[in-house]
């Protein structure tokens, strides 16, 4: 019994390290998002316009994630620091992306 046990969990490790080297392939809502998100950080439109913006937490999200998936970690503290507070106080997903890319970022310097 043991041993089927053994063998049952190191299966599942080798699934689960064989799902991690496979490259994330978004969905074409994840676009979307994705799209709003870049929108958000593309230079060249006006920091008064950017802070008019409240894009959807959503994007925000989805954005964070990529981010931190391709190492832009700038990116997250810059756009974090953009974006109103209140939506990093209630979003714990965003805030604890925010916070672990400034470390990052802090680290760095």
């Amino acid at each position: 019994m043991k041993e089927d046990v053994d063998r049952t969990l190191q299966r599942i490790s080798q699934l689960r390290s064989l799902i991690q080297t496979l490259p994330h392939i978004p969905t074409r809502h994840e676009e979307v998002l994705l799209e709003i998100f870049e929108s958000f950080t593309r230079p060249g439109v006006s920091s008064g316009q950017r802070e008019q913006r409240r894009p959807p937490v959503e994007a925000l999200r989805a954005g964070f994630q990529a981010c931190w998936r391709a190492r832009r970690f700038e990116v997250i503290v810059a756009v974090g620091n953009r974006i109103d507070l209140d939506i990093l106080c209630t979003d714990r997903t965003l805030s604890t992306y925010h916070q672990a890319a400034s470390k990052i970022v802090k680290s760095r310097t």
